[in-house]
């Protein structure tokens, strides 16, 4: 039997195949018809995505996340220069804008920037009559602070602006609805603009104080206040600052509980048996409750927190909850319990004290505790502006003697004299200074 002809096609000397060799199936091509078919199809499937999309996720002018949140600063040591005697930390509650009543807080206390660090405690803005003005001096000297909850709307303001801007069109329909003083709703009904349509959530209020304060609030003064955190941590003083508040423990569990990162040493760094990590792993236990309890994961409760309701941190309990109980309170019940990372005690917990220092709560007053510091003592409302003031040098176990932490003065005494030492931190004293504030031309009671 014969083979067929076989062609190698590695061999160079073989000759070309014919193209007319190689079959082809003419019953593959496809018609123009079934081609414009499935062209259309892909179109129809193409816009019904989009469609679906549009309706599931909303029009393309929704703004983005807005909160431009920092979560987190630390200030170490070094930056605190506490060693030096001359060196003083000056904490104060909420300005409001109370640029004045400021300045003569600074005054009365010789503040000189080059050994002095003045921390603010957020709501350097709204309600009061300057803080535009004020926002850019701390701007200008890059002050130490966090954000507080009515700075927090500000900030929203300005990056929603930001993101309307970026659209075609948008800062010519920003420039239109300021110059004419006109709301997105005024300028729909007039049939203005129709087409761009963005949307901003409903609770805010177009015109507002915090809505004006964005509008003329240059870029540089953004940047600061969005760079401003929501929490600051002074590790060498064991200190948190926050503007509304913070939670020891996750109060819907048991206060031993496993979840609860004050009623265990951290995983990380382990404790040696010298101790001589103890100031690393007491840091990292403290830091643990930034992550490990759910409430203080959470923005709005730190920027609002002023209560605990049935275990639930709330901002404004109803009035018919009369057992609603001042964060600060389960603060100091909880801290107190600290005693050291060998207690064993059924009531002790396996840490040591630290502090929180705060403001926000000025219906409060001056709301001073063993671990807590409350400073927000109601200025914008007429009230008094307070320095918290700690200096550097050695710590000193010399403190008052009791847990009263009331001002005391001579009958005689003005408010702007009040001045009183009380104890901060585990063997430090701090001196609290307050001058009195004018009472603002105009006060909007809904801003909180």
């Amino acid at each position: 039997m014969s083979l067929p002809n076989y062609t190698n096609p590695l061999d160079p000397n073989a000759p070309p195949r014919s193209l007319n060799a190689i079959p082809v199936r003419k019953d593959t091509k496809l018609s123009a018809g079934i081609k414009g078919i499935l062209i259309a199809l892909v179109l129809f499937t193409s816009l019904f995505v989009v469609w679906v999309t549009l309706q599931v996720f909303g029009p393309s002018y929704n703004p983005p996340d807005l909160s431009n949140y920092v979560h987190l600063e630390t200030l170490n040591g070094k930056a605190l220069n506490l060693d030096d005697p001359d060196q003083r930390i000056i904490m104060v509650g909420d300005l409001h804008g109370m640029i004045h009543s400021l300045d003569n807080l600074l005054d009365k206390l010789d503040y000189n920037p080059s050994h002095d660090r003045l921390i603010h405690l957020g709501d350097i803005t709204s309600k009061g009559p300057h803080s535009n003005e004020l926002l850019s001096r701390f701007a200008r000297f890059n002050t130490t602070g966090v954000r507080g909850n009515n700075d927090q709307k500000v900030i929203e303001w300005y990056s929603w602006f930001s993101w309307v801007k970026t659209h075609r069109g948008g800062a010519k329909w920003l420039r239109a609805l300021f110059e004419e003083n006109l709301t997105p709703k005024d300028a729909e009904k007039m049939g203005l603009w129709k087409s761009l349509k963005y949307k901003y959530p409903k609770d805010w209020e177009w015109g507002g104080d915090h809505f004006t304060i964005a509008k003329d609030m240059a870029p540089e003064d953004f940047h600061y206040l969005a760079s401003l955190p929501i929490v600051l941590y002074l590790p060498t003083l064991h200190t948190f600052m926050v503007h509304a508040g913070l939670l020891p423990i996750d109060p819907q569990h048991s206060i031993h509980g496993h979840n609860q990162p004050l009623a265990h040493l951290p995983k990380k760094p382990k404790l040696r048996k010298d101790g001589k990590n103890i100031e690393a792993v007491r840091i990292a236990q403290e830091l643990s409750i930034l992550t490990d309890i759910p409430g203080n994961r959470e923005p709005f409760i730190k920027l609002n927190m002023r209560d605990v309701h049935d275990g639930v941190p709330v901002r404004k309990g109803p009035a018919k909850h009369d057992d609603n109980s001042p964060w600060s309170e389960l603060w100091n019940d909880v801290i107190k319990r600290c005693k050291g990372f060998d207690a064993e005690g059924r009531k002790e917990l396996p840490c040591y004290p630290f502090t929180v220092v705060y403001s926000h709560a000025s219906s409060r007053g001056l709301d001073l505790k063993r671990w807590s510091k409350g400073l927000d003592t109601g200025c914008v409302n007429g009230d008094g502006l307070t320095a918290l003031i700690l200096h550097g040098g050695p710590a000193t176990e010399s403190v008052p003697p009791s847990d009263s932490y009331l001002l005391k003065g001579d009958d005689d005494d003005d408010d702007d004299q009040r001045d009183e030492m009380v104890r901060f931190g585990e063997n430090r004293r701090a001196r609290l200074v307050t001058v009195p504030c004018p009472i603002p031309p105009e006060i909007d009671p809904e801003i909180d």
